[in-house]
């Protein structure tokens, strides 16, 4: 059971956009997360708060907005991140839902620029807008997202968006992605037992259905921080997370998807992002302090999947296998010659 805080918001007229924002003890994140949400300069939308039956001040701070577009939902009870986020999709109102984690930001023109391409094709199952990544909260580094070299913001086939996300080339997260409710209500919302690949369980299937809009600048900016749901989990689990999200995701392809070439495309994309993700998760592992012992039986278990990671760039790549292989007393030192090389030989690496 749920319950309606503060006065009935509803209006006579559903909205065309819920931004839904699920929340749990986040009274630290929430207002800015509320306060965003607000500044959309699209204006036919909702703000959906799902409050996960907090114990901090959660529900003070969300006391705060006297604004009747905004509508804040307790639950009398737990129900989990997954469950959360589904009590979201249930008690969406808008023909179209963003799901935005209470530590993300969403940038004012979000809507803007996905609706405009709602309206160029009606019922567009789904829309990625790129996002940015800010590291830390002390001293925060953002990693702006890097625009598409050849695509233009528009109307493409949904495959072959997934595939460039797939293919490292589109940066999107949950924060700048828009879906048609209806699209994620017909697939039963976010799956459970995946609290590492979560959001891209949800939307990425909905790519593999049709058309699909694409934005080509940042629309958000997701939140790195030591508090973040994935943060602690464990290298086994993530490593485990990705393989399941990657097989849905090629089992998906290959009941929904007719054309041969076109799913086989799909599934070679597959995995070669899960090579890669692979390759990522056990250098951050590494780096996290993990001895080489420790790393080499995942390597070792997943030795048939990493030859096909494609990193982008070679250097990137070479470094990626020296910070997994190396001592860490040789990487250090590489890393303090490469800052050597750019301060004071001008070099660019």
């Amino acid at each position: 059971m749920s319950s309606l805080v503060g006065k009935d918001r509803e209006r006579d007229v559903p909205p065309k956009v819920t931004i839904a924002i699920p929340t749990f003890n986040r009274a630290a994140w929430i207002e800015g997360a509320v306060t965003g949400a607000l500044a959309q300069t699209y204006p036919d939308f909702e703000v959906l708060v799902s409050d996960n039956a907090s114990t901090d001040a959660t529900q003070s701070v969300l006391a705060q907005f006297d604004d009747p577009r905004v509508r804040v939902v307790r639950q009398d009870a737990n129900l989990g991140m997954v469950g959360n986020w589904n009590a979201c999709i249930a008690e969406a109102r808008g023909e179209y839902i963003a799901v935005v984690p209470d530590d993300d930001r969403i940038s004012p023109w979000f809507l803007d620029r996905c609706m405009s391409l709602v309206a160029k094709a009606p019922g567009l199952p789904i829309i990625l807008g790129l996002s940015d990544l800010r590291l830390g909260t002390k001293d925060p580094r953002v990693l702006h997202a890097v625009r598409h070299k050849r695509l233009a913001s528009g109307v493409y086939d949904g495959i072959q968006i997934l595939n460039e996300f797939l293919e490292d080339r589109i940066s999107a997260q949950m924060c700048s992605i828009l879906v048609r409710t209806e699209s994620l209500r017909a697939q039963a919302g976010f799956p459970s037992g995946l609290p590492f690949s979560l959001d891209k369980a949800g939307w990425a299937p909905v790519l593999l259905n049709g058309k699909a809009g694409f934005v080509n600048e940042s629309c958000g900016t997701f939140n790195e921080h030591e508090t973040n749901h994935t943060h602690s989990l464990d290298a086994n689990l993530c490593l485990d997370d990705e393989w399941r999200f990657t097989q849905r995701l090629v089992e998906a392809a290959r009941h929904v998807v007719a054309d041969t070439a076109r799913r086989r495309s799909v599934i070679r994309s597959a995995n070669r992002y899960f090579g890669r993700r692979a390759l990522e998760i056990l250098v951050t592992y590494r780096q996290g302090g993990a001895e080489l012992g420790a790393v080499l039986p995942l390597l070792w278990r997943w030795k048939a999947n990493l030859v096909h990671a494609r990193v982008a760039s070679p250097v990137r790549f070479a470094r990626l296998l020296s910070v997994l292989l190396l001592p860490k007393i040789m990487t250090e030192q590489v890393r303090r010659l490469k800052r050597h090389y750019q301060r004071d030989l001008g070099w660019k690496t």
